[in-house]
């Protein structure tokens, strides 16, 4: 069944991307689709892409109602419907993947599944909250933990799996849920301070900055990953600049508390150079087993979005911080560029199923 959603989160990410070049003034978009261009992006597409993932793991046929309910959403940006109402919408879509996340870490009791549930629960927090009338810009720290912890948690359970084999010490650096909640539930009440209160929003910078260092730190997969080639160095790269952006972004909110730093430059910080980059980094990855399609051969014109998603955004940040037009323009076209060549790389990198090139995937367990 998420082959056949997959299209429609691709078409919903375009519509997005799409609405961000109308808000930017660079192309000519219906008006709804660049007013509720973030809320597209930030719950509708990354809400059915992050949850559609995990929901795989199950065979309750009840699951994809989180994803369906959340493309649903977006048809706010093409039919006059009421906000309010599509907000709801997107509420139960939350709450049935927090259910589904729920069920599966009472099940495994995975520290990395309870990174993932606090994260999609902040979610479900921040378009009930909208849904009662508050603005995207308030509940927006909320809006952050989200994809925050899910990241986070995603990571900690590869690399959980990756220190098995070297021993005791290092398999016990995530041998249990409890520390992993524990910073996750202050990561949600830092966001959740800066709904309440919105001068302190600076604050979440805090979790940002920490996340971003200690993902750069206990990352083993980033680590062993660089050590090899192909997709392993790849992915590898990816998720160090990924890592990188965080921690840059939650200096750039606290800054914000003195200093003037742009509204979207902060939060394309986070969505475009650590979430971009996580999703690059995964990609080539998860979408064939997703697709049921054959696997991907490796190339380095992989790394052309790579480079070309860290350069757009520091131009459009540059842009965006001097109001220079000329940098703001290449920047937010490089952004839009950059997803589309993904798009293109993957049909372009199919391969037959059973061929081997390079170094594989389960390999990297082994080191």
């Amino acid at each position: 069944m998420s082959r056949y959603l997959l299209p429609l989160i691709l078409f919903s990410a375009i519509a997005g991307l799409v609405g961000g070049l109308g808000r930017l003034g660079l192309v000519s978009t219906p008006i709804q689709l660049s007013n509720y261009h973030g809320q597209i992006m930030a719950i509708a597409v990354l809400g059915a892409l992050l949850s559609i993932e995990r929901v795989s793991a199950t065979a309750k046929p009840y699951s994809l109602a989180g994803p369906l309910l959340f493309l649903l959403y977006v048809l706010q940006a093409v039919l006059p419907l009421q906000w309010e109402a599509q907000v709801s919408v997107a509420a139960v879509g939350a709450l049935f993947s927090t259910i589904t996340i729920a069920q599966l870490f009472l099940r495994t009791k995975s520290p990395g599944l309870s990174a993932i549930l606090v994260g999609f629960s902040s979610l479900t927090v921040a378009t009930m909250l909208m849904s009662a009338g508050s603005s995207l810009f308030r509940v927006l720290p909320l809006l952050f933990t989200f994809p925050l912890l899910v990241v986070t948690g995603e990571r900690i359970e590869r690399s959980t799996t990756i220190q098995r084999p070297w021993g005791r010490r290092q398999a016990a650096q995530f041998a249990g849920a409890r520390p992993v909640l524990i910073v996750s539930l202050f990561t949600a009440a830092f966001a959740l301070a800066g709904f309440l209160y919105q001068p302190v929003q600076y604050l979440f910078g805090l979790p940002q900055l920490f996340l971003g260092l200690w993902l750069i730190v206990r990352d083993q997969i980033v680590k062993v990953g660089r050590r090899y080639g192909g997709f392993q160095r790849y992915s590898a790269v990816n998720m160090m600049l990924a890592y990188v952006w965080l921690a840059a972004t939650g200096v750039l909110n606290l800054l914000s508390y003195t200093a003037f730093i742009p509204y979207q430059v902060r939060v394309h910080g986070f969505y475009l150079g650590f979430i971009g980059h996580a999703i690059l980094a995964h990609a080539p990855i998860i979408l064939p087993s997703l697709l049921g399609i054959a696997t991907l051969a490796y190339s380095k014109t992989l790394y052309i979005p790579t480079i070309l998603l860290t350069a757009s955004l520091i131009l459009r940040s540059h842009g965006a911080t001097t109001l220079n037009p000329t940098t703001l323009t290449i920047g937010g076209w490089g952004n839009f560029i950059t997803f589309i060549l993904l798009v293109a790389t993957i049909p372009l990198h199919l391969r037959t199923k059973g061929k081997s090139h390079g170094i594989e995937q389960h390999q990297i367990f082994k080191w």
